[in-house]
């Protein structure tokens, strides 16, 4: 009975530490490394060895592994699932709800029980790219504190709720996030970028252009606030997403498209190439300063 209940609590403290299939894949790598496994990587070449064990990745979001045998005489394929049912917040979700709360914008994933989801302390997990010294980056996130709650209206809303509700996610299910009554702007961006230890502004953004015929004809990647660009001639109509990811998308508040004279745009494109300069000079003096202290 000791085993039984040892491999239940062990099974509850991987389920607490993994929210998403990226913290699940994350994980999971860490025990077959402890095991003694080998990560192997899709684009090198595999010198496999009997006996021993070895498992990959795909986009941290999904993961194999194996032990080759001595001799082989056949085999045995366990498979499971990453993934579980979820809200997964859209883009700009944010929506202020008669200037007294902050309500996000969300879609269904995968089969569940609505109504357990309601009157409970919610949270957000994920997968975010940053802008980090090596360039892009990806962070796992999980805000670790009660965020969000998708409250229950009272009986007098709706005098049939002991007789069975039918939920309609896209009103009924939405998660509320903040008071403003205050009048005081709360970003749901703040809280990802305190949880994964980066600034806002690294949290980096990406918007696809498409021509008239919906194919791809170009993409700029968006850093901080301000942000200068020349979009494709051929440019019909375009899609902002978050790089990578996990979070599908949303976290930013609001986006602003607006033209620039050319005598601007100019002048942002000189300002970012000395910045860039400045970096470069000092990373030089840092390197510099390291070979004559050693």
């Amino acid at each position: 009975m000791k085993e039984y209940t040892e491999c239940a609590r062990e099974m509850l403290e991987f389920i607490d530490k993994s929210p998403t299939c990226f913290q699940t894949v994350k994980n999971i790598g860490d025990m077959l490394s402890a095991a003694g496994f080998a990560e192997l990587r899709e684009a090198d070449e595999w010198k496999l060895e009997k006996g021993k064990g070895y498992f990959v990745t795909r986009n941290e979001s999904s993961v194999i592994a194996f032990r080759l045998p001595e001799q082989l005489s056949g085999f045995h394929i366990a498979a499971a699932h990453s993934d579980s049912p979820s809200f997964k917040v859209k883009e700009s979700p944010e929506s202020t709800v008669e200037e007294h709360y902050v309500r996000l914008n969300t879609e269904k994933y995968g089969g569940m029980i609505l109504s357990t989801w309601l009157d409970r302390a919610l949270s957000v997990a994920g997968r975010i790219a940053v802008n980090g010294e090596k360039g892009i980056e990806t962070r796992l996130v999980n805000v670790d504190k009660d965020l969000l709650v998708i409250p229950n209206v009272a009986i007098h809303m709706n005098r049939d709720m002991n007789n069975g509700v039918a939920y309609n996610p896209q009103v009924d299910m939405l998660p509320l996030f903040a008071d403003c009554s205050d009048g005081e702007k709360r970003s749901l961006m703040s809280c990802v970028a305190e949880a994964a230890g980066v600034n806002e502004e690294d949290i980096m953004l990406r918007i696809i252009f498409f021509d008239r015929y919906d194919e791809k004809a170009e993409s700029v990647i968006l850093r901080g606030r301000d942000n200068y660009f020349k979009p494709s001639i051929q440019t019909h109509s375009y899609r902002i997403e978050l790089i990578n990811g996990g979070i599908h998308r949303f976290v930013f508040h609001s986006i602003i498209l607006k033209e620039v004279s050319q005598e601007e745009f100019d002048a942002e494109q000189e300002r970012i190439e000395k910045l860039k300069r400045a970096s470069k000079k000092g990373k030089t003096l840092r390197r510099e300063n390291k070979k004559s202290k050693g």
